[in-house]
């Protein structure tokens, strides 16, 4: 497995839940993780925005009914 993009949404599916098992069991393997995401976070591909993010920055006046 080379590209995430490129595998089922199952396999996809898997790859997190593992990720998610190493981390919840393994307070290491958590800290190591949590490192790589924030040097990612630090130095990102791509500008991502989350939901949460988003629905913050929505004011009710931005909102047309």
């Amino acid at each position: 497995m080379t590209n995430f993009q490129k595998i089922s949404p199952n396999e996809r599916g898997l790859f997190i839940a593992k990720l998610y098992q190493n981390i919840w069991y393994d307070t290491n393997r958590f800290s190591i993780l949590s490192k790589l995401l924030e040097e990612w976070e630090n130095n990102p591909i791509k500008e991502a925005k989350y939901l949460k993010e988003i629905h913050s920055q929505i004011q009710e006046s931005d909102i047309k009914y």
